[in-house]
Protein backbone atom coordinates (compact mmCIF):
# COMPACT_ATOMS: atom_id res chain seq x y z
CA UNK A 1 0.00 0.00 0.00
CA UNK A 2 1.66 3.47 -0.99
CA UNK A 3 1.22 4.91 2.10
CA UNK A 4 3.96 7.87 3.28
CA UNK A 5 4.41 10.31 5.86
CA UNK A 6 6.33 13.88 5.33
CA UNK A 7 6.93 16.84 8.60
CA UNK A 8 3.42 18.80 9.34
CA UNK A 9 3.63 22.11 7.91
CA UNK A 10 1.99 25.87 8.44
CA UNK A 11 0.70 25.79 5.56
CA UNK A 12 -0.83 22.59 6.26
CA UNK A 13 -3.07 23.89 8.89
CA UNK A 14 -6.42 25.19 6.19
CA UNK A 15 -6.56 21.69 4.90
CA UNK A 16 -6.18 20.33 8.54
CA UNK A 17 -9.40 22.74 9.64
CA UNK A 18 -11.02 21.08 6.51
CA UNK A 19 -10.59 17.71 7.29
CA UNK A 20 -11.65 17.96 11.15
CA UNK A 21 -14.87 19.62 9.82
CA UNK A 22 -15.42 16.86 6.95
CA UNK A 23 -15.55 14.16 9.13
CA UNK A 24 -16.70 16.08 12.58
CA UNK A 25 -13.99 15.16 14.10
CA UNK A 26 -15.07 16.20 17.79
CA UNK A 27 -17.16 13.28 17.59
CA UNK A 28 -13.88 11.44 17.83
CA UNK A 29 -11.04 13.29 19.31
CA UNK A 30 -11.29 15.62 22.46
CA UNK A 31 -8.21 17.13 21.32
CA UNK A 32 -7.63 18.23 17.63
CA UNK A 33 -3.62 19.30 18.15
CA UNK A 34 -0.40 18.00 20.07
CA UNK A 35 -0.23 19.84 23.96
CA UNK A 36 2.45 22.05 22.39
CA UNK A 37 1.16 23.36 19.85
CA UNK A 38 1.52 26.48 18.52
CA UNK A 39 0.32 27.97 15.30
CA UNK A 40 3.69 30.15 14.67
CA UNK A 41 6.32 27.53 15.55
CA UNK A 42 4.76 23.98 14.37
CA UNK A 43 7.71 22.37 14.32
CA UNK A 44 8.80 21.18 17.57
CA UNK A 45 10.25 18.37 17.60
CA UNK A 46 11.38 18.35 21.23
CA UNK A 47 8.23 17.94 22.21
CA UNK A 48 6.35 16.25 19.35
CA UNK A 49 6.70 14.39 15.71
CA UNK A 50 3.83 15.66 13.72
CA UNK A 51 2.92 14.43 10.63
CA UNK A 52 0.31 14.13 7.41
CA UNK A 53 -0.18 11.05 5.73
CA UNK A 54 -0.40 10.29 2.07
CA UNK A 55 -2.22 7.67 0.74
CA UNK A 56 -1.40 6.94 -3.54
CA UNK A 57 0.46 10.52 -3.30
CA UNK A 58 -2.29 12.42 -1.87
CA UNK A 59 -2.43 14.13 1.38
CA UNK A 60 -5.68 12.52 3.38
CA UNK A 61 -5.02 13.23 7.27
CA UNK A 62 -2.40 13.69 9.86
CA UNK A 63 -0.66 11.94 12.74
CA UNK A 64 1.33 12.93 15.45
CA UNK A 65 2.99 11.59 18.26
CA UNK A 66 4.04 13.70 21.47
CA UNK A 67 5.75 13.15 24.58
CA UNK A 68 3.90 12.46 27.79
CA UNK A 69 3.52 15.27 30.13
CA UNK A 70 4.19 13.20 33.14
CA UNK A 71 5.35 9.73 32.47
CA UNK A 72 8.97 9.90 31.56
CA UNK A 73 9.98 8.17 28.24
CA UNK A 74 6.60 7.79 26.87
CA UNK A 75 4.17 9.41 24.29
CA UNK A 76 0.89 10.13 23.50
CA UNK A 77 -0.76 9.70 19.97
CA UNK A 78 -3.00 11.58 17.86
CA UNK A 79 -4.34 10.30 14.39
CA UNK A 80 -7.15 12.08 12.19
CA UNK A 81 -8.08 10.60 8.31
CA UNK A 82 -10.05 13.13 6.95
CA UNK A 83 -12.34 12.01 4.49
CA UNK A 84 -14.16 8.62 5.41
CA UNK A 85 -13.74 6.98 2.10
CA UNK A 86 -10.15 6.13 3.21
CA UNK A 87 -11.21 4.65 6.61
CA UNK A 88 -11.87 0.99 6.73
CA UNK A 89 -9.00 0.33 4.18
CA UNK A 90 -5.64 -0.25 6.66
CA UNK A 91 -4.30 3.40 6.29
CA UNK A 92 -4.00 4.05 9.94
CA UNK A 93 -2.81 1.13 10.72
CA UNK A 94 0.46 1.34 8.28
CA UNK A 95 0.44 5.31 9.13
CA UNK A 96 0.63 4.59 12.94
CA UNK A 97 3.35 1.97 12.54
CA UNK A 98 5.50 3.97 10.20
CA UNK A 99 4.98 7.13 12.97
CA UNK A 100 6.34 5.03 15.54
CA UNK A 101 8.68 4.06 14.06
CA UNK A 102 10.37 7.51 13.33
CA UNK A 103 9.06 9.29 16.30
CA UNK A 104 10.65 6.83 19.08
CA UNK A 105 13.82 7.54 18.76
CA UNK A 106 13.57 11.35 17.80
CA UNK A 107 11.93 11.57 21.21
CA UNK A 108 13.02 8.92 23.60
CA UNK A 109 9.98 6.95 24.24
CA UNK A 110 9.28 3.61 24.79
CA UNK A 111 5.54 3.08 25.64
CA UNK A 112 2.76 5.46 23.67
CA UNK A 113 -0.53 5.70 25.33
CA UNK A 114 -3.93 6.40 23.71
CA UNK A 115 -7.72 7.33 24.90
CA UNK A 116 -10.06 6.29 22.47
CA UNK A 117 -13.76 6.91 22.11
CA UNK A 118 -15.70 3.87 23.40
CA UNK A 119 -18.46 4.72 20.29
CA UNK A 120 -15.57 4.15 17.88
CA UNK A 121 -14.70 0.50 17.08
CA UNK A 122 -13.28 1.60 13.81
CA UNK A 123 -10.56 3.02 15.71
CA UNK A 124 -10.18 0.66 19.04
CA UNK A 125 -9.76 -2.01 16.30
CA UNK A 126 -7.04 -0.27 14.45
CA UNK A 127 -4.91 0.35 17.75
CA UNK A 128 -5.45 -3.48 18.69
CA UNK A 129 -3.86 -4.51 15.46
CA UNK A 130 -1.46 -1.74 15.78
CA UNK A 131 -0.14 -3.67 19.45
CA UNK A 132 -1.98 -1.64 21.90
CA UNK A 133 -3.45 -3.44 24.88
CA UNK A 134 -6.52 -2.25 26.71
CA UNK A 135 -5.48 -0.85 30.35
CA UNK A 136 -8.83 0.62 31.84
CA UNK A 137 -11.53 2.67 31.30
CA UNK A 138 -13.17 6.03 32.04
CA UNK A 139 -15.52 8.78 31.39
CA UNK A 140 -15.00 12.46 30.90
CA UNK A 141 -17.01 14.94 31.31
CA UNK A 142 -16.72 18.45 29.39
CA UNK A 143 -19.72 21.01 29.01
CA UNK A 144 -22.10 18.37 31.04
CA UNK A 145 -21.69 15.96 28.61
CA UNK A 146 -20.01 12.45 29.69
CA UNK A 147 -17.61 10.76 27.22
CA UNK A 148 -16.65 6.98 27.70
CA UNK A 149 -13.58 5.81 26.59
CA UNK A 150 -10.96 3.16 26.80
CA UNK A 151 -6.91 3.59 27.80
CA UNK A 152 -4.62 1.76 25.54
CA UNK A 153 -0.64 1.82 25.59
CA UNK A 154 1.98 0.31 23.45
CA UNK A 155 4.95 -0.55 24.85
CA UNK A 156 7.89 -0.16 21.89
Amino acid sequence: MKISLRQFKKSDLKVYSRWRKNIKSEQFMSRSFPWKFDENHIEQPEYYEWFVISYLGMDIGTIWIEKEKNIKESGRLGVLIGDNNYWNKGIGTIAIEKAIEISKEKLKIKTIYINVRTNNPRAISCYKKCGFKKMSEGEKIKNSEKTKFIAMKKEL
